[in-house]
């Protein structure tokens, strides 16, 4: 029996066979969030035509792309030291280094080694994106395509080159920050540098990737959007990174959001913030448990989830209020109960 799946007013048949799923930027937030978004993609039995993600997105997508087990990523999220793949440079940074945004405060060569040491490799499911100069670029699997920002033609994309970055270095160029997170050299231009894909027009969920060059706009696509902190810190970096590159500044909710074809999923993750590079394994899987609750309801309110799926949702469910107890009677039995309770869970 064909599943259906309704969106606002549209009735879409098939649509699980050709779903595509984009993770959306937001730093720590978005790896943790889409890390628990993919447990409950898991419950549905939900298999994607592509997997995207742009900056902290990435991450667990090109995990998952990877056809890493959803166990295997879960508990690398847990156990990830982001302050060990996101590293602070030597020397002091000045207000002068604005005006060489490619030398950031961190440098992220450590979690370009950490990409490709887990084995990610390019699949021709998973695409991102970075920044340069006045285009943005879509690596994929078979090259790279190319948007000039001032064309506002969203489906305006071209073959720029048959090459794309090594994986671990697309990654980097989708984190990368002006004067934050350093840029990364960009292989197509000289003198130019790569910067963090959420700084273009379409923002931190650029859906215009999978829709021209996945043909995402003949199916659905999953949406997961962490949303704007709305710090001072996270608003001055986002700012500073829009006028470097010249792209204009888009609002976080996108009009596009109301195309009937698209699922937005919204986890609201207050336990973590975007650069929270020691957060605590409990809070990460607070945050990793809320990216899973968002998706899950919306899955179910959609009609996607049924019987045994349910069921094995609630135990999740429950695993978590047992786990938010067990904080209040002390947090290192809490610490210490989180992979106990993560191997009790339905597979």
């Amino acid at each position: 029996m064909e599943t259906q799946i309704k969106v606002g007013t549209a009735c879409i048949k098939g649509a699980l066979s050709s779903a595509h799923l984009l993770c959306g930027g937001g730093g720590c937030r978005a790896v943790l969030a889409s890390c628990g978004a993919f447990i409950a993609f898991d419950l549905a039995g939900i298999e994607f035509e592509s997997i995207g993600g742009i900056s902290g997105g990435a991450i667990p997508a090109v995990l998952r792309a990877s056809e890493k087990d959803l166990d295997s990523i879960i508990r690398l999220a847990l156990n990830l030291k982001f302050n060990k793949l996101i590293t602070r440079r030597d020397g002091m940074w000045l207000p002068s280094n604005i005006a060489r945004p490619q030398y950031g405060i961190y440098d992220s060569a450590n979690l370009g080694s950490f990409v490709e040491g887990v084995g990610c490799r390019w699949s021709s499911r998973f695409w991102t994106a970075a920044v340069s100069n006045d285009s943005i670029l879509a690596f994929l699997a078979k090259g790279t395509f190319q948007r000039r920002i001032s064309i506002h033609n969203s489906s305006d994309w071209h073959k720029l080159s048959t090459n794309v970055p090594g994986i671990g270095l697309a990654i980097r160029a989708t984190v990368a920050i002006p004067a934050f997170i350093s840029g990364i050299p960009s292989p197509f231009e000289d003198g130019e540098f790569l910067f963090d894909g959420g700084l273009g027009p379409e923002g931190r969920c650029p859906v215009s990737i999978p829709r021209s060059l996945f043909g995402a706009s003949k199916g659905i696509l999953i949406v997961i959007d962490v949303g704007s902190e709305g710090s001072l810190g996270t608003r001055v970096i986002e700012y500073l990174g829009r006028l470097v590159t010249g792209t204009k500044w888009s609002s976080p909710e996108l009009p596009i959001y109301i195309d009937q074809s698209i699922i937005l999923v919204r986890p609201k993750i207050t336990q973590v913030t975007t650069f929270d590079f020691t957060a605590r394994k409990d809070l990460k899987w607070f945050a990793i448990i809320e990216g899973y609750l968002a998706t899950f309801e919306k899955l179910k309110e959609l009609g996607c989830l049924a019987g045994n799926p349910v069921e094995a949702a609630s135990e999740w469910i429950v695993a978590t209020n047992i786990f938010r107890n067990d904080m209040k009677k002390g947090f290192l039995k809490a610490l210490f109960s989180i992979e106990n309770k993560y191997d009790r869970l339905p597979r």
